[in-house]
């Protein structure tokens, strides 16, 4: 009974005010659509950057002429260096591979190995704990960047 008497108070308001109850529906769908964009675009933000901090890492790249020794001690430093939790050597082929893989995405031919060449050197990547804090994260990566770029086979 309640719901009849709702139904036709409604179609009679839609009869006899059209334009204000079209106006008001219109602005009800716009401002629940700007609301549900903002809390989408918020929560991507916040997952994106949450990954980035996650995903922090430092990139050593190594000289040419590098001998193993050099290489060694590198790695032996890095393993040093506050709250890492891997040390990856990447030799230039791979790293070479992993760009072609991601450039494959833009264009095949951009990269051509046989006409260029290899330009990427030897490199280490360095992953931080998850337990560091963002700020602590940096502070660590440039207090290890100062001492790495000291070491001999750093470029």
């Amino acid at each position: 009974m309640m719901y009849n008497v709702l139904s036709k108070g409604l179609i009679r308001s839609w009869r006899h005010n059209p334009g204000n109850q079209l106006t008001t529906m219109i602005a009800l769908i716009l401002t629940f659509t700007v609301l549900v964009s903002f809390i989408n675009i918020y929560r991507n933000a916040d997952s994106i950057i949450n990954s980035w901090s996650d995903d922090i890492k430092l990139g050593v790249y190594l000289e040419d002429g590098a001998s193993k020794v050099e290489i060694d001690d590198i790695r032996n430093f890095l393993k040093t260096i506050k709250n890492s939790k891997e040390v990856k050597y990447i030799p230039k082929e791979e790293a070479a591979k992993q760009f072609r893989e991601k450039l494959s995405l833009i264009d095949n031919e951009l990269f051509d190995e046989k006409s260029m060449g290899n330009p990427l050197p030897n490199a280490f990547e360095v992953f931080l704990k998850q337990e560091a804090s963002l700020d602590n994260k940096f502070e660590i990566l440039k207090v290890a960047a100062a001492k790495i770029s000291q070491l001999s086979g750093v470029e």
